[in-house]
């Protein structure tokens, strides 16, 4: 919504407490050219960098000195971000300029294209800055404006005013310069394109926006949906992209607006990362099922890294004194395979169908509360069942073989759609299958008389906050075992080929 000033509000702060970070990224013999540029959740000190791997949103403000070269370099960044717009790769938010005299031409092009522009000019008297507020850019005033600017604009996003100083850098981490400061670096392995390995990388470490925290991390664990990710399955995945939602860390900042969390705390960050907070889904405690939620390691960039930056209303307390790789399973795994067997309702006869690093979970927490569970493996998966009858499972076989008797539940980890008639034809009256993976190839069809007599498919979308909160209470009174097998950060390649072969038993976690 647009008040009487012209200032775009999200969730109740207005779009003049935006901060951005400063950058100085392109030198010239004389002057330097600096970029204040803020991309969804993430901010980069390169903005030519930015431009060329191909940005999803951008706030660019253009403050070049008086020399014609600096005006060069930013006309050539400000083309880059309006053709990225205009192949639908990018949407501008703002571009601003004191340079009305130079780049008037480039400058109207973008404002007719995309959004409204702002031009820096003298310093505003008090009854002026009363009315234009600039908390966040001091000396600016609106000036022209398109109306439907505000379509694009972005949430509220505090970033400091520059990188985190070396004091607070750890002696193993390399630093580089731009523009003559000195920017920490970390690694992070990333996924250009669907299809493609994981490629480590060297990138800045990120800074926490509003409500956001910046996080280093401890472990990561590697979840199934990464294999879905990595094949291009996902239709909602953005690339480049660092992935992994299994993350626990510690917290290295806080950025504005978070009060719930302080430096060195150890917390877990899920797969659900951010949802708008306004539409009913939203409002009635199902924010799995927002329109605008964004995902963890799939839109936002993830834990296979050193450091990361979280929305902090998706992050949840961890326990000290517990190994960080064994907590890891539980903030995808265990999260999923709760909110699973609580679809399950009361179900007293469960079978599993795939046996990884959730169904070893929730095989746990079914019979702490004195549950059957009846384990489906591949077929001559001999191991993954003798693991399900060690965690206390009642029977193990194969998928394609009849339970040994009628169940009241099943839920299916596997992606496997065939999976749904067979457990569906093992259901007594009134009993349920959950699908609980993100992604699930074709149900093949099946006799309606399977489905007849109040028998129930279900299938699980996200976790809600609600689910993290109780699941992890849970297990700090009655705790899970978890089985993991430890990789370094820059073998989650090795990780993942493990995870698809099928020859882990539980979960593969990796570690910075």
């Amino acid at each position: 919504m647009t008040d009487n000033t012209g200032a775009v509000e999200h969730d109740g702060r207005a779009a003049n407490d935006i901060a951005l970070t400063t950058f100085t990224s392109v030198q010239h013999p004389i002057k330097s050219a600096h970029f204040h540029v803020r991309i969804g959740q993430q901010a980069d000190r390169d903005p030519m960098l930015i431009a060329k791997r191909g940005v999803r949103q951008a706030i660019v403000r253009a403050d070049p000195d008086y020399d014609r070269p600096g005006c060069g370099e930013v006309a050539f960044v400000i083309a880059e971000f309006d053709r990225l717009a205009r192949t639908g790769r990018c949407s501008i938010t703002r571009v601003e300029t004191q340079h009305d005299h130079v780049l008037r031409n480039r400058i109207t092009q973008v404002e007719r294209r995309h959004v409204g522009v702002w031009q820096r000019k003298k310093r505003c008297n008090a009854a002026r800055r009363q009315r234009y507020p600039t908390r966040a850019w001091p000396g600016f005033y609106r000036n022209s404006i398109i109306p439907d600017a505000a379509h694009h604009a972005l949430p509220p996003c505090h970033a400091p005013a520059s990188p985190l100083g070396l004091d607070q850098a750890r002696p193993h981490h390399k630093h580089r310069s731009s523009g003559g400061l000195m920017v920490r670096t970390s690694r992070a392995m990333q996924l250009r394109q669907p299809g493609g390995p994981l490629v480590e990388i060297e990138r800045s470490v990120p800074q926490p926006a509003y409500g956001q925290l910046l996080l280093r991390v401890e472990a990561c664990g590697v979840c199934r949906t990464d294999l879905h990710l990595l094949d291009g399955e996902l239709p909602q995945a953005v690339s480049p992209i660092v992935p992994g939602h299994e993350i626990v860390a510690r917290v290295e900042a806080v950025g504005p607006g978070v009060s719930e969390f302080s430096r060195g705390q150890r917390v877990g960050v899920p797969w659900l990362g951010h949802t708008c907070g306004r539409c009913a889904y939203c409002l009635s405690g199902r924010e799995n099922l927002c329109d605008d939620a964004r995902f963890t390691g799939c839109q936002i960039d993830g834990g296979y890294a050193e450091y990361c930056v979280a929305d902090a209303r998706f992050c949840f307390p961890l326990p000290e004194g517990v190994d960080a790789a064994s907590l890891a399973p539980l903030l995808c795994a265990g999260l999923i395979g709760y909110r699973a067997l609580n679809m399950a309702g009361d179900a007293r006869r469960i079978g599993i169908y795939g046996f990884g690093a959730a169904a070893h979970i929730v095989t746990q927490v079914a019979r702490q509360q004195e549950r059957q569970v009846f384990a489906f493996t591949r077929e001559g998966d001999t191991e993954s069942q003798q693991f399900a009858l060690q965690l206390g499972a009642a029977w193990a076989g194969a998928s394609d073989e009849p339970a040994p008797e009628a169940l009241d539940a099943a839920i299916i980890f596997a992606p496997v759609g065939a999976l749904v008639p067979l457990s569906l034809h093992s259901l007594r009256k009134g009993g349920i299958v959950v699908c609980a993976g993100i992604h699930m190839s074709d149900i093949p069809a099946f006799p309606y008389a399977w489905l007849w007599g109040e028998r129930q498919i279900r299938s699980v979308a996200n976790l809600t906050r609600r689910d993290g909160t109780e699941f992890l209470e849970r297990v700090a009174h009655q705790p899970v075992h978890t089985s993991v097998t430890r990789f370094p950060l820059a073998q989650a390649n090795q990780a993942i080929a493990r995870l698809r072969a099928g020859t882990l038993q539980g979960a593969a976690v990796l570690i910075p």
